[in-house]
């Protein structure tokens, strides 16, 4: 009996061995992120295995993270309710509402398995992730150094934590909270020194500072590869332009535009192509970049972003019913477009129409919250539309011995957008100190 018992154990092993042996092959599709083929493979398994239950788990990973999160939620749920006490199967079926963007369903799922395994590491990352995608970032920064404390030699958690830091701190840059998103920011670099990621985020909080000089840093401190250093020069010519040396501009832009010929990343040539154009309206070679413009729409048509500089143009020349109608046709491609929003915004600010640059400037806020030159052109209306008014005190003195003092109260008071009432009273009191003769008079002015 104890001889059948140990060579059923053996067996038992072996096939165990073998079972996990066959799966190898899943395993590495899964770790490699070739995830439908992953789902192949392990359906095809599971054809002849239908039970095995690390199979099963790694079918529905594969499912989920191959684009059918649903189907990998309902798959789960079954699972679960063969195996309830299982921590696999709970673990992944909580991630799964990640794949889908369940993120406000994610959360409490996590928070019961944080009871249950309170020292988890899995448990502990996904509640942090959880907690990010909801841009609960102070929270999710807490839960992710927690996470981190449980196992300091994961990447992924530090991954995590800077993405975590990256959406935190562009938070902040909404909020106008500048100097703690830069020492968020820079937190990232103890554990990926000079990422470029939040290298780029740094150099984008200097130039909305207008700090020219340390967002040039920021952006040499990029150029550590040949398409990296093009975009190294396409964001410092752009810094130049904000810090008024539009000429410097043009020249490293000119110098982009160069180096993108030798590489073969058509996305990178064209927002070189981009910068250059750009450039060269800062400078005021309307001509060229006219000819620039009509050259790029011949192999780019109907792009946004040519129909963007076609519209900058129209904006620098007081072309703006042009400007509008290039920004109509980007809206039209994509409704949430920065560049269109309040490209349109202020198109038709600059056109004189204030309820419609109003309503577009708005609408821009209500795609981009926060968003500073959005919230700065409303702030600009919102300036010279609201009444105003002013109150002086006064005191003159001439050689005659005439002495003067009075007040002078003025209001400004919108009757729309295209006129003002203004009204105006002045008392002045004058006298002769040899004379003694005095003269008092009230002046009341308006006009619209």
């Amino acid at each position: 009996m104890n001889a059948k018992r140990l060579m059923f154990v053996a067996l038992f092993i072996f096939q165990s061995a073998l079972g996990q042996q066959l799966m190898d092959e899943g395993f590495k599709l899964l770790e490699t992120g070739d995830f439908e083929k992953a789902e192949t493979f392990f359906d095809a398994y599971l054809q002849k295995e239908p039970s095995n239950k690390t199979a099963l788990i790694c079918y529905g990973r594969a499912v989920g993270l191959s684009g059918e999160p649903k189907k990998a939620i309902a798959h789960f749920k079954v699972l679960k309710a063969q195996y309830p006490q299982d921590f696999e199967i709970a673990v992944n079926f909580n991630e799964a509402f990640l794949w889908d963007g369940q993120f406000e369903e994610a959360k409490p799922l996590y928070e019961s398995l944080l009871k249950l395994y309170p020292d988890s590491f899995a448990v502990h990352l996904g509640y942090a992730n959880t907690l990010s995608n909801l841009k609960e970032y102070p929270e999710a920064l807490e839960w992710i150094n927690k996470t981190i404390i449980l196992d300091s030699t994961n990447t992924s958690a530090r991954v995590s934590r800077k993405y975590i830091r990256l959406g935190y701190a562009d938070m902040l840059l909404k909020k106008k909270n500048y100097t703690k998103a830069e020492d968020l920011l820079k937190e990232n670099f103890s554990d990926f020194p000079k990422d470029k990621e939040t290298l780029i985020s740094l150099a984008n909080l200097y130039l909305i500072r207008k700090e020219v000089d340390k967002a040039k840093e920021a952006y040499i401190a990029m150029a550590t590869t040949a398409a990296d250093s093009i975009r190294a020069l396409n964001g410092m010519s752009l810094a130049e332009h904000i810090g008024k040396n539009d000429r410097y501009a043009l020249s490293l832009a000119a110098q982009a535009l160069e180096k993108a010929q030798l590489i073969k990343d058509e996305v990178l040539k064209s927002q070189t192509q981009e910068r250059y154009v750009q450039a060269l309206i800062w400078n005021s070679s309307f001509g060229k970049a006219k000819t620039q413009i009509d050259s790029l729409e011949q192999v780019h048509s109907n792009e946004p972003w040519v129909k963007a500089l076609r519209a900058t143009l129209g904006m620098y020349t007081a072309d703006f019913w042009v400007s509008i109608e290039e920004y109509d046709d980007i809206l039209a491609i994509d409704s949430t477009s920065f560049d269109g929003n309040l490209g349109k915004a202020n198109a038709l600010f600059a056109s004189d129409r204030i309820i419609p640059a109003y309503r577009a400037a708005f609408k821009t806020l209500s795609v981009f919250p926060g968003q500073p030159d959005a919230q700065g052109l409303v702030e600009k209306i919102n300036g010279l539309h609201i009444p105003t008014t002013e109150a002086r005190a006064f005191y003159t003195f001439d050689n005659g011995n005439n002495i003067a003092h009075g007040n002078q109260v003025s209001a400004n008071i919108p009757l729309s957008t295209k006129f003002m009432s203004t009204l105006s009273y002045m008392y002045r009191n004058t006298e002769n100190t040899l004379t003694s003769n005095q003269a008092l008079s009230h002046i009341l002015l308006a006009g619209v």
